[in-house]
């Protein structure tokens, strides 16, 4: 579980996109709305540790946040600009989660390969991340993140972009899942929407 107690975050004076904000996030999916600077976006920022200058308290599983060792939790951010080895190839930025799990090289570099080989993507596996165009390292992102079962997927509103025909952001998401999504529009069966205004 995600606890939110009484958080409060500042971009800058007098504007609080979070204010004294509480809820707990359960096991199961959740759509975040509102506009781009209404708080959701920083949300899932905060939960990632992407920002961590914020009042009040957040904890997972009783924890708080900022004792939490990710390499505990298979947590996973999908973002519209996302985070890779540059220098590295696309295989090595694809089993570094499981490596950094202490999963053998060469299972790691399998199962790589096989998700690669799944979305007909193999041609890009040696390539180097930084000779990828801005589509191929979005679909690299997916993949990177299904590449364990996910505890916590906190996914920007990235549905707008041009994804493959045979994404389906399900296939990341099991019983035990946490799927935080920002995004308006997007119709998530079974999903707890909350409401974000300018009001924070």
């Amino acid at each position: 579980m995600i606890e939110f107690k009484q958080v409060s975050y500042t971009y800058f004076s007098n504007y609080y996109p979070l204010m004294d904000f509480c809820y707990n996030f359960n096991k199961g999916i959740y759509q975040l709305i509102g506009d781009y600077d209404t708080g959701n976006l920083t949300l899932i920022r905060l939960i990632a540790k992407l920002d961590t200058y914020y009042k009040g308290n957040i904890l997972i599983d009783n924890i708080d946040l900022k004792k939490v060792d990710f390499k505990q939790y298979n947590i996973a951010y999908i973002s519209t600009n996302p985070t890779f080895f540059n220098n590295k190839s696309v295989i090595y930025n694809l089993a570094y989660p499981l490596l950094s799990r202490k999963i053998k090289k060469s299972e790691a570099y399998n199962l790589a390969l096989q998700k690669l080989i799944d979305y007909n993507m193999e041609h890009l596996t040696n390539k180097k991340i930084k000779q990828l165009n801005f589509n191929d390292k979005l679909i690299i992102s997916l993949l990177r993140a299904s590449m364990r079962n996910l505890d916590i997927l906190l996914v920007e509103d990235i549905f707008s972009l041009d994804l493959p025909n045979n994404f389906n952001i399900f296939d990341y998401v099991t019983a035990e899942t946490t799927l935080i999504v920002t995004k308006n529009d997007l119709e998530l069966p079974n999903s707890t929407k909350i409401h974000f205004d300018n009001k924070n």
